[in-house]
């Protein structure tokens, strides 16, 4: 899935080995299936999904449940960040079907 997204060898690497890479190409292959995304969108979502898994450790925690009060938290010291390298998700690609409640889900990790 990652070679359909990304060109460069580099950026491959990095999404095949990032946190959870099985879990996040299972979910970029069902959103492209079922959504028919555009590759800029595709592109977006894949970097917003690793963005994710390694803000809240995802792979690091198991079953541990992951609260709505750390999301809100780590999503707030992100968008405070020096780096703009990428903007809050809604700014920057409105994504009607896929919130980051939903991506939590989708990777398998229990959501309290």
């Amino acid at each position: 899935m990652f070679e359909k997204i990304y060109k460069r060898k580099f950026d491959v690497d990095r999404h095949e080995n990032g946190p959870l890479g099985a879990e996040r190409r299972a979910f970029l292959q069902k959103f492209s299936d079922e959504e028919n995304p555009s590759q800029n969108r595709l592109v977006i979502v894949a970097c917003y999904l690793l963005l994710v898994t390694e803000i809240l450790r995802l792979a690091e925690r198991g079953d541990e449940k992951i609260g709505l009060k750390e999301i809100q938290e780590q999503a707030g010291v992100w968008s405070t960040r020096k780096s703009k390298r990428l903007r809050p998700l809604r700014q920057c690609c409105p994504i009607d079907n896929v919130s980051n409640l939903e991506v939590v889900r989708s990777i398998g990790q229990p959501f309290v």
